[in-house]
């Protein structure tokens, strides 16, 4: 049985070899890890038939949002609808849809999610590459995204979260240190505020990434943490602003979608942490571990406070997959570590094995229960 598991490993890896060479790969790879993304977690496209006085309440709040960014609207506390006033990024961008049909302009605005999806395949093929120069590490990191909630986001969500967008832009964030890597941050946080409670995660990338682990490395001042404190400054200043001279808010209570529900999500709580990363968590272990055999002490105390502020945070709301996904940064900080130090053999292995495991681990989605995340034939047969 040993030969005949390593003559498969054998197989496969001479298939990506075969399948990453020639041009255009970077976008072979992303189109083939969207239909993969869709065909596991096929969205609800169904909804555009509906009729217009069924459509969600989410599409009529954005769509109004898209006619008056800065206007307040009045929703219950506990819809969703009354969690988006500061979510503007999306709206803004809806304002160039020269229709105002509801259906129409939230139809292009989770096309550009497709859209941005496919980019975000192409731009981790390319990280990767860049990293380690080994063409079937990135195919398999690809791969094993397309399995994770992460990398189905772009494509299942259907009600207008745009979660994918967010974590587009944080991927960007730390694709290539500069200017823009604050620029991205900065207009991540108008997508959705899980984005600033999450960024702490990038500032420890860019630290990590180049060495300064130290905890007087971690806290000096430079450019990295200019940039990072004034990004997030800049945008609590303008939120406050708009609050103020616009009256825009979210309610926040134990009765609203954004009120405590751990209580709820606490029975499910080892499924909830493993729903938006699937076995990402294992590189995880491996670069924690990592860390302190080497005695980076101060960025395992940050790094596992950061992560430990992320899931505290989703689980005191509803929808926790959602919230927790907002960590996927300390994937490509554990990434980093593993494909800089080791050896493209042991990449493989290591992302191969990660890849076969995410793909026979169910989606799943929690939000005060645990939701399956149906393929295709599943989700055609139920929902036809």
């Amino acid at each position: 049985m040993e030969q005949f598991v390593l003559n498969c490993k054998d197989q496969i890896l001479a298939k990506l070899v075969a399948f990453s060479k020639g041009p255009y790969w970077h976008v072979r790879l992303a189109l083939i890890c969207t239909l993969l993304a869709i065909s596991v977690a096929f969205p609800s496209y169904y909804y555009f038939t509906k009729p217009a006085a069924t459509l969600s309440g989410n599409w009529k709040a954005i769509s109004a949002q898209i006619d008056s960014p800065l206007a307040t609207q009045q929703h219950a506390p506990e819809m969703h609808e009354s969690k988006i006033a500061f979510r503007l990024l999306m709206p803004v961008l809806g304002r160039l849809i020269p229709s105002e049909s509801v259906k129409m302009r939230i139809g292009v605005l989770l096309f550009l999610q497709h859209i941005v999806g496919l980019l975000f395949y192409v731009f981790v093929a390319k990280w990767v590459e860049k990293l380690c120069g080994d063409k079937v590490i990135a195919v398999l990191v690809c791969f094993s995204f397309a399995f994770t909630f992460i990398g189905k986001s772009f494509f299942w969500d259907m009600e207008g979260f745009f979660d994918g967008v967010a974590f587009f832009l944080a991927f960007m964030a730390i694709y290539q240190y500069g200017i823009f890597t604050f620029v991205f941050l900065f207009l991540s946080f108008w997508v959705d505020e899980r984005a600033i409670i999450a960024s702490p995660l990038i500032y420890l990338y860019l630290r990590g990434t180049r060495g300064e682990m130290k905890l007087g490395e971690l806290i000096k001042v430079d450019s990295v943490l200019c940039g990072y404190l004034g990004t997030v400054a800049g945008y609590i200043i303008i939120r406050t602003a708009l609050s103020h001279y616009c009256g825009l808010h979210i309610p926040v209570s134990s009765g609203s979608a954004g009120g405590m529900h751990a209580w709820k999500q606490w029975p499910m709580l080892a499924m909830g942490i493993i729903t938006p990363m699937s076995f990402f968590w294992f590189l995880l272990l491996i670069y924690s571990l990592f860390l302190l055999r080497n005695r980076k002490y101060a960025f395992v105390l940050l790094f596992g406070a950061a992560l430990f502020v992320v899931n505290l945070a989703a689980f005191s709301v509803i929808d926790f997959t959602r919230s927790a996904a907002y960590e996927l940064i300390a994937i490509f900080a554990a990434l980093h570590a593993l494909l800089e130090s080791s050896s493209v053999e042991f990449g493989r292995s290591i992302l191969l094995r990660i890849c076969v495991v995410n793909a026979f681990i169910p989606g799943m989605y929690l939000m005060t229960q645990l939701y399956w995340m149906y393929p295709v034939i599943p989700h055609i047969i139920i929902f036809r």
